[in-house]
């Protein structure tokens, strides 16, 4: 259980922002409003924003349609990070957000628009049944709103087709029986492993089946969602991460492996620094190995009297003797 929210910024295209906000426990469960900064990175990385969220009793005649809730959402840029818009400036003029809109909890695919009040701030209200246990905004500084609009929908109408499994031509079949369909010519886009596979003599490319037995069905139908949306929708769960990165190197996605290395350096702790210090080391992730053997030696005089300390020197005892020569080099 967490305390804390938190939100992650993800750039899937150039100018193309995913901003999805976690929410606290206290947010998830009592009314009142909530505030949060964010940094955009990449072509944006000038730019702060802010998400202000207020969430409180609907009114009577709303309660009544089923609507508990009411609650609105402003997002509005920092106005001492914004960029001087002045034509003589001798900096570039840059881009304000042309679309900005959020993730309809309660139908995928219907997206809901916020509304522009001024130059750098945009505002929505709605009503829900439910409190929300998070919230995904989109931001694109593209030149011209309606293409913006375009791009979405073309990704919306992919995503679409894959949910909805429309007029798939390529099947996978897993280890618990399910079976997921798929488009070849978007998988052999975004993967070289899938392109590869689909061109070759390989019997998959014949029948158009390929069976899976060392992916679990939901972090296999997460890959898929990244492979078509850009995005991984619970890449946030720590135990999917893992798998994730391994279904990602294995298919050549690398821009999915290295979000996912991203996140587990991100949660290296004193908690997970073993696990994640023999997964890395096993996996050959450089970054991740000696984050976790840091951490492992930072709390080393904890962690040697606990059982997992036991058991890892007796199942990977070499790994153990690289941990100890590494403590050994420390400086008295």
């Amino acid at each position: 259980m967490t305390d804390t929210s938190s939100i992650k910024v993800q750039e899937v295209r150039n100018g193309l922002y995913r901003i999805h906000w976690i929410f606290s426990e206290v947010m998830k469960k009592e009314l009142g409003e909530y505030k949060e900064a964010f940094h955009l990175s990449g072509t944006q990385s000038h730019r702060i924003y802010t998400i202000n969220y207020h969430i409180k009793s609907a009114t009577e005649k709303n309660s009544k349609q089923g609507c508990k809730y009411e609650y609105s959402i402003t997002v509005a840029e920092k106005s001492e990070c914004q960029p001087s818009r002045d034509a003589s400036s001798s900096n570039p003029k840059i881009l304000d957000c042309a679309y900005l809109f959020m993730d309809n909890k309660f139908a995928h695919g219907n997206e809901i628009p916020l509304s522009k009040i001024t130059a750098g701030k945009w505002m929505m209200k709605c009503v829900h049944p439910t409190f929300r246990e998070n919230l995904t905004l989109w931001m694109d500084f593209g030149a011209d709103p309606h293409l913006n609009e375009n791009v979405m929908d073309v990704m919306n109408g992919l995503s679409e087709m894959f949910h909805k499994q429309i007029l798939c031509d390529i099947q996978f079949e897993l280890n618990d029986g399910q079976t997921i369909g798929a488009h070849v010519s978007i998988l052999s886009a975004r993967s070289p492993v899938f392109s590869a596979m689909f061109q070759s003599d390989m019997v998959e490319s014949q029948t158009r089946r390929v069976i899976i037995t060392d992916i679990s069905t939901e972090v296999f139908r997460q890959l898929l969602i990244y492979l078509y949306t850009g995005y991984a929708p619970k890449l946030e769960e720590e135990s999917m991460i893992p798998p994730l990165l391994e279904a990602a190197e294995k298919y050549g996605v690398e821009i999915l492996k290295n979000q996912c290395v991203d996140l587990l350096l991100k949660r290296v702790r004193k908690e997970n620094a073993i696990k994640l210090l023999i997964w890395s080391h096993f996996h050959s992730v450089p970054s991740l190995y000696d984050s976790s053997m840091n951490c492992v030696v930072s709390h080393f005089r904890e962690l040697c009297f606990m059982q997992e300390w036991l058991d890892f020197m007796k199942t990977y005892p070499e790994l153990c003797v690289l941990a100890m020569q590494r403590m050994a080099s420390l400086p008295c």
